[in-house]
This record gives structure tokens, sequence and C-alpha cells, in this order.
């Protein structure tokens, strides 16, 4: 089926998790109604899960079909308690393991950061992904920049906290005006608040490098704080 198909279109791969039992799935039942539902596309059973192939043109466009089939796919996924990953598309199907692997990526990160949903897609999580998986075994205070320990413990004692008016201020392109903005604070209180952060830091944010290392690591613990308020719920 996968030599048959291969080279014909871009496909993405879709990894289908029970979220009861596996031995009272009725695989091919749900095999069968995906690939009505889907046309050309190819399910199967994979490693206790369900691995789908679906043509990338069922994931382009906005038509009112399209949103009857997804709604009708999110329907059975309900009734059969159902979940499912789904990877970016790829033209070649000898790369099927990796997009197989981001399908699976999808699924763990989706229910570790939005429980509850039926349908994680890869790209929302690629980020998440690639920051847990980019410190090699190291914790994230190796990765701390100059000074970024002084912004730390500045948060613990203060109802001001300096790591997040650093964040909004980097993920507005360094704009001030904007930052306030989302910040409600006066520019000038900002202009005064990041003097200080600077200072604390002890290295040059114009640095593009210095930069991106810099907000790496703050949305790590983004990452790592959200994580545990969803185990503390």
């Amino acid at each position: 089926m996968l030599k048959s198909s291969r080279y014909r279109q871009n496909y993405a791969c879709a990894s289908i998790h029970c979220l009861k039992h596996f031995s009272a799935l009725p695989v091919s039942y749900i095999c069968s109604v995906l690939e009505a539902l889907l046309k050309d596309s190819i399910f199967f059973e994979q490693n206790h899960t369900i691995l789908g192939l679906i043509p990338s043109c069922h994931f382009e466009g906005t038509s009112l079909v399209q949103k009857e089939t997804e709604a009708k796919i999110l329907s059975l996924m309900e009734e059969m308690q159902l979940c499912a990953g789904l990877s970016n598309d790829f033209p070649d199907l000898y790369l099927l393991r990796t997009y197989y692997f981001q399908a699976e990526a999808a699924i763990d990160n989706g229910q570790l950061y939005a429980p509850g949903q039926r349908l994680y897609v890869f790209s929302d999580y690629a980020l998440y992904e690639m920051i847990v998986n980019s410190f090699g075994g190291f914790p994230i205070e190796a990765y701390f920049p100059a000074g970024f320990r002084r912004l730390l413990e500045h948060d613990r004692d203060s109802e001001v906290s300096y790591l997040d008016t650093l964040s909004v201020f980097l993920e507005e392109n360094m704009s001030y005006a904007k930052a306030a903005r989302r910040l409600f604070i006066h520019r000038s209180t900002l202009i005064e608040r990041m003097a200080r952060i600077l200072q604390e830091l002890s290295f040059d944010t114009e640095d593009p490098d210095k930069r991106l290392q810099l907000q790496i690591v703050l949305k790590a613990l983004q990452i790592e704080s959200q994580v545990h308020g969803q185990q503390n719920d």
C-alpha cells in the first residue's frame, strides 16, 4: 500500500490512541470509517495504536465539505474515546518513521499542555518539543546567561516580575511602546524598569545570539511552570 502511494502527493501522518484499554478498540471498524471519510487515506494498526496516512489536500481550505468531515471525525473520536496526533505534511513516504514520531510527539505534548482535546497538531507544539530536547540532559539553570539569577532573586521578593517584563519586551521585538501597552504600564515606567533589568543581565541584548539564548531560557521556564501547574491541578 505504501509503495503504491509513494510520490502521488504530500501526506500527513496521524497516530490515534485510545483513551481506554486498547483491547476494547474496534480497530478494523475505525480504520474503515476513517478511510471512507478521508479519500485515498490509509489506516492500520501499529504498536497498539492506529497509524494513518492522510493526503494533505484534506487539510487545505475551509470548505463546508471539509468542515463536515472534520465534525464527523471528531464525533467518532469522542464516541470511541480516541485522541489523535497529526504530523506536518511530507512528500516521501520513506520518511514516514520521522513523521510518525512527530504525530506521537503531538499527542505527548498536547496531553501535557492541553489535556482534554481530541486532536493535537505537531506544528502547535514544535517549539515546545524543540526547546525541551535542546538542553542535552543539562538542567535549565546551566544555560542561564550572565545576571539571570539576579532577576530570579528579584522576582521572589517583588510583586513586579522582571522576567515577565523581559519576556514581553523581547516578544514585542524590543518595542517600548508595544510592550508597555501589553503590560498596562506607562512607557517611561517600562524604560526605567528595563534599564534596571539590562543592568542586572550584564550583556548586550542587541546581540541576536544572546537574545535568542535568553528567549529560549525564558520559554523553557514558561513551559516548566505550565507543566507544574498541570500536575498540581
